[in-house]
């Protein structure tokens, strides 16, 4: 149930107004790596948080799971599967 409400906390980013460049997210690993597609330029043109709002709710889904808080998010072009970005938690919050 935990996994489905995850699951189900994406699905108006990809299908939300305020988000239509958000193609896809897809993951491996139970959370461990994910992979969010955009369209690029939409993308890159807009004020988007949605990688730090995924890291969180996927953080939190680790911690309650009992696991280690880590994650891999990617963020690629939906057309090209060109790398845009990607965060890797928590060695990029260290200094």
């Amino acid at each position: 149930m935990m996994k489905s409400n995850l699951e189900a906390s994406f699905v108006p980013l990809i299908e939300g107004n305020n988000t239509p460049y958000i193609k896809d997210f897809s993951s491996i690993n139970d959370y461990k790596e994910i992979t969010i597609s955009v369209e690029r330029t939409a993308y890159e043109n807009a004020m988007d948080f949605t990688p730090f709002l995924v890291g969180f709710s996927v953080a939190m889904y680790q911690v309650i799971k009992g696991d280690e808080f880590e994650y891999k998010i990617r963020v690629v072009d939906d057309t090209t599967k060109e790398l845009i970005s990607d965060i890797n938690y928590p060695e990029d919050m260290e200094g």
